[in-house]
């Protein structure tokens, strides 16, 4: 399996290239992708767009409208598969659930409302150098929201997990992980500044994800939620490298 130095690597490659080699070697190498259409991911690429409308400037609830259509543009005419397991994930699904998520967080702001995004890294492709395997690698990407919050610096990871619940159990599989390290080590090789933390920003999007707010109530998990994660100086540093 070969990794092309000359190639500018993403998050999704290395990702691949970290959890499989013959999927990377596949996809990457010879550009065989796997048949069929992924609900999930699509759902992701459609509500990350909206998130960057929404949060550009800093989360404002007028921008609602603003963010429905980015997310509508993104979607398309994308239906899902008959007999798919995730045929929850429609247009109209993710248009609501993005109306709740605003409703929720103008009710109970969390420090990613309160806090200031530097919009220098919304939208915006980046390229800069990571150590893997003792190769300097030049990789692309684009933080999912970077903000400043009490002087400190927090790169920002969303998810919109469609099978699973926002409970304990689910914060704990997350801490100073993959995606966090490639965005400290972004943020800090093009801006020069020090990051300081990650912020996991999570939305519910399994089949019951627009449920109303009584039926929450109920259940043992959140509409969506905040995570903090702590960096050390040292977790930093090595974040720089693979």
């Amino acid at each position: 399996m070969i990794v092309k130095k000359s190639r500018v690597e993403s998050y999704s490659s290395l990702a691949t290239l970290a959890s499989c080699c013959c999927k990377y070697d596949l996809a990457y190498n010879h550009r065989l992708e796997a048949p069929g259409l992924n609900l999930a991911m699509h759902n992701g690429s459609a509500m990350h767009a909206a998130m960057r409308s929404l949060y550009t400037g800093g989360f404002d609830a007028s921008k609602l409208r603003l963010a429905t259509d980015s997310l509508v543009a993104e979607w398309g005419d994308v239906k899902a598969p008959l007999g798919d397991k995730k045929a929850h994930l429609t247009r109209d699904f993710a248009t609501r659930r993005l109306e709740i998520y605003v409703a929720e967080r103008v009710a109970a702001p969390t420090i990613l409302e309160t806090g200031t995004v530097l919009d220098d890294f919304v939208e915006k492709m980046h390229v800069f150098e990571w150590s893997v395997g003792g190769n300097i690698v030049k990789l692309r990407g684009i933080p999912d929201l970077v903000i400043s919050h009490e002087g400190k610096t927090l790169v920002v990871d969303d998810k919109f997990p469609t099978s699973e619940w926002i409970t304990d159990h689910y914060w704990l599989r997350f801490g100073l992980g993959f995606q966090l390290r490639l965005y400290a080590a972004l943020v800090e090789q093009v801006a020069g500044l020090k990051v300081d933390g990650g912020l996991i920003n999570a939305v519910c999007c399994n089949a019951k994800g627009c449920d109303p707010p009584e039926a929450w109530k109920k259940r043992q998990s959140k509409p969506s939620g905040i995570k903090t994660v702590s960096f050390t100086r040292e977790q930093v540093e090595e974040a720089h490298e693979w």
